[in-house]
C-alpha cells in the first residue's frame, strides 16, 4: 500500500513560518484550528522542517554525533 502524503502547514499571510505573527492571538486561533484539522487526519507519522525543528525541538543546539563523516561528504538520500 502506498502512503498518502498531505502537506499540512501553518504560515502567516506573508508566507513566513516564524516571526511576530506566530506569537499573536490571531496565530493562536489559527494554531488551534491547525491542531484540530491535524487530528482529523489521524496521521501515522509527521515531519518537521529545519526551522520548526530548531525552534521547537533542538532549540538551535547541535545534538552532536558520535559518528563523524569526513568534511565535504554527503550521504545520498535517494537512489538515482
Amino acid at each position: 500500500m502506498r502512503p498518502t502524503i498531505i502537506c499540512h502547514m501553518m504560515t502567516a499571510v506573508d508566507g513566513k513560518i516564524t516571526g511576530p505573527f506566530m506569537q499573536s492571538d490571531a496565530a493562536n486561533n489559527v494554531g488551534q484550528e491547525y491542531e484540530r484539522t491535524n487530528n482529523l487526519y489521524n496521521p501515522d507519522a509527521w515531519l518537521c522542517g529545519r526551522v520548526t525543528t530548531d525552534e521547537n525541538f533542538t532549540f538551535y543546539r547541535n545534538p552532536g554525533s558520535k559518528r563523524k563523516r569526513p568534511t565535504g561528504t554527503r550521504r545520498r538520500l535517494c537512489s538515482r
